[in-house]
């Protein structure tokens, strides 16, 4: 009885390492397919960089958003606004309010269409203005 109770325990910390294992790869393989799919769309090695440290930054203060989601909106908000400088700039009070919208239950086009429409009249729309 003993020793089937310690086969027992024996068979579940081997099971939450292969759990931990394929997190880990799965994690790493997300991260290998964002960077080949960053430098097919244009990133150059100093912006993927620079992005990354922005990345960083952003998912530390905000949780719910991970790396490669900050990256992938740099990335769409550079194609978007016409430049990687403009994209920064916005990056953070983007992704505020992309937090404030689905928190409130609306879609990220939602909030899209309200950033195009603060731009066209000109009010705040970046970090220091807001």
């Amino acid at each position: 009885m003993h020793v089937a109770a310690h086969a027992v325990g024996i068979g579940s910390m081997v099971n939450c390492a292969g759990h931990a294992i394929r997190s880990t790869a799965e994690a790493a393989g997300e991260r290998g397919r964002a960077v080949a799919k960053y430098e097919m769309m244009g990133l150059f090695d100093d912006q993927l960089s620079e992005g990354r440290e922005i990345a960083s930054g952003i998912s530390s203060k905000f949780p719910s958003i991970s790396r490669t989601e900050v990256l992938d909106y740099l990335r769409t908000n550079a194609s978007g606004l016409g430049s990687w400088d403009r994209s920064k700039d916005v990056a953070e009070a983007y992704l505020r309010a992309l937090i404030a919208t689905k928190m409130s239950g609306g879609s990220e086009h939602e909030m899209e269409q309200t950033v195009r429409a603060l731009e066209g009249m000109g009010k705040p729309n970046t970090t220091q203005q807001l």
